[in-house]
């Protein structure tokens, strides 16, 4: 449960802010060793949104992006997270990456305190170089990283590459032996909540089901990305990793 009540000047101003504008804009200053970055606190307790945090820009600049963000939240047209946007910074598609916790401590440390732990979620604005690449990508300079860390997980894969609707780090079912290293050769698109299965295509038990991340999955099997596409309840099985998928609907 947020915070309501301040004992120094510094958390009466965040207070306030969140009253007043629904959002509070927190600046980390850089260093020798250290890049700036920005991000918001608040907008997850007005608007259950997740807060934003942007790296290695000026700080007037992170304002004007974190202030675009925050209000087409508070006008309920918030931005879509899972797509590259064009809204923020103008003539740079933005990406969103989420944040993980792990992150927080050292990042968010003022959001952590006004909702007195790590419940909220944090998605950091990421945005591409004057040559339109991002920090994954291998193109970009040992600079440009360095100016803006990555802090959630990625895969390399620009926007116009990946196949699927769902974002990178959508989280799929694998059966074990998939997960252990065994080969793909059955993928099915759940209807009923949307979700990815990548098995083997043998027996299973509920004991054999684990969590993974679609784009590592996709990245270890690149014609993964051949089934972006399959629609709500179908399947598409191969007979090998040398075979071509075989779709089919679920009856």
């Amino acid at each position: 449960m947020p915070r309501t009540t301040a004992t120094d000047p510094g958390e009466q101003k965040l207070l306030d802010d969140i009253q007043e504008f629904g959002w509070h804009c927190m600046t980390v200053f850089g260093d020798d060793e250290h890049e700036p970055f920005a991000y918001t606190v608040g907008l997850y307790s007005s608007y259950k949104h997740p807060e934003l945090l942007v790296y290695g820009l000026p700080r007037e600049t992170a304002h004007a992006v974190l202030s675009i963000a925050a209000r087409a939240a508070a006008d309920g047209n918030p931005l879509n997270l899972s797509e590259p946007t064009d809204e923020l910074l103008e003539g740079y598609p933005c990406v969103f990456v989420q944040v993980p916790r792990d992150q927080y401590p050292e990042h968010v440390g003022c959001a952590r305190w006004y909702y007195q732990g790590d419940d909220f979620p944090v998605q950091q604005i990421v945005w591409p170089s004057n040559a339109g690449h991002f920090p994954w990508q291998a193109e970009a300079s040992p600079a440009f990283r360095a100016k803006q860390p990555v802090l959630g997980h990625q895969h390399g894969f620009k926007p116009s590459e990946w196949g699927f609707a769902d974002p990178q780090n959508t989280a799929t079912i694998c059966c074990r032996h998939v997960f252990d290293g065994a080969a793909i050769l059955l993928v099915t698109h759940d209807e009923d909540d949307g979700a990815w299965q990548l098995l083997c295509g043998g027996s299973h038990t509920g004991e054999d089901a684990v969590v993974a991340c679609l784009g590592c999955m996709v990245k270890r099997e690149p014609k993964l990305m051949e089934l972006g596409d399959l629609p709500l309840g179908w399947c598409a099985d191969r007979e090998s990793v040398k075979k071509p998928w075989v779709r089919e609907g679920n009856s």
